[in-house]
């Protein structure tokens, strides 16, 4: 099946000022951008459609936004393997301005942005205990993603959430095997314009197929993939594993120090000031934080500390 082009149209000035309406695809504004320096604010683009010539002069990061959000209008995924696969991309960034920026773990992410860089072995498995931070460590990924400031190869990658959970939830065999070679179909197709989130990669052992999958996607197709997993799983399931062990990488993300808290929690109070209209002063901050330790939870901070003020605002 043909891809269906996407267009965007502008009031453009001709070589003879006049101003007209055009349609001009993403792919040729995509082509005409590669050309930009990335340090330069503002460009100026000249489109060639036959034999007359458009100039369109915009700023660049407005220009990136407006190709992004005409390209991800366009759902690119299968009603048959809709439920298993979701572009998060296409959610986040349409809401990315209201998104709150993920405070500390600069050098986790930029060692994220690091592998995922790569040519081959372009995976990362971010390992750590329960609520240290790997989950959003992942989704300020998709989030610079989506306001572009991210390596520009990635300006316009989507991120699919594969859910592992659910296929294995599938009752019938027989449709069980269809699904799973269907997103394998699609992913060798889409190879070059996706990033893959695996949350809990741990579910990626728990069958044959999903572990030939897996091995689709790291070692044949070389996939940038993210996944979340603790640090006993990756070390007995992946580590272990021969066959794969020798093209992971991984970021160990640790529980961060009382001081380092603050920062990383600071858009989830932000959220709880404004839904429940509340101040909650830095002092309360600091005696939330050490509250936590004094809490009967296995989840590590910062996540035990986002819980502590979640119940504390349901509960008052």
């Amino acid at each position: 099946m043909k891809e269906r082009e996407t267009f965007v149209s502008f009031e453009i000035q001709t070589e003879d000022s006049k101003r007209i309406q055009a349609n001009i695809s993403t792919q040729e504004l995509r082509e005409a951008l590669r050309n930009v320096s990335e340090t330069c604010e503002t460009c100026k683009l000249q489109i060639e459609q036959g034999t007359s010539k458009y100039f369109i002069k915009m700023k660049t990061s407005e220009l990136k936004e407006t190709i992004k959000k005409a390209e991800l209008s366009i759902n690119i995924i299968p009603r048959f393997i809709a439920k298993y696969l979701i572009d998060i991309t296409r959610q986040v960034t349409f809401a990315a301005k209201s998104l709150m920026p993920i405070g500390g773990r600069t050098e986790e992410i930029d060692k994220t942005w690091f592998y995922l860089a790569q040519k081959q072995r372009n995976n990362v498995f971010l390992v750590g205990e329960i609520d240290v931070g790997k989950t959003s460590i992942a989704l300020e990924i998709v989030r610079q993603i989506a306001i572009n400031i991210c390596p520009k190869e990635f300006t316009f990658k989507r991120v699919l959430v594969l859910r592992p959970e659910l296929l294995l939830a599938i009752k019938s065999d027989y449709l069980y095997g269809n699904i799973i070679n269907a997103i394998l179909t699609f992913l060798k197709k889409n190879k070059e314009k996706i990033i893959l989130y695996v949350d809990k990669g741990i579910y990626m052992k728990y069958s044959e197929e999903l572990v030939i999958l897996l091995q689709y996607i790291i070692i044949k197709y070389n996939i940038p993939i993210i996944s979340t997993i603790s640090q006993e799983h990756f070390e007995a399931y992946f580590l272990g594993d021969s066959a794969i062990a020798k093209y992971l990488n991984y970021v160990y993300v640790a529980e961060p120090e009382f001081e380092e808290i603050e920062p990383m929690i600071s858009g989830h109070i932000a959220k709880l000031k404004r839904k429940y209209k509340i101040i909650i002063s830095k002092e309360m901050v600091k005696f939330g934080i050490f509250t936590s330790v004094l809490s009967n939870s296995v989840s590590k901070n910062p996540g035990n500390v986002i819980n502590v003020f979640d119940r504390a605002c349901l509960e008052a």
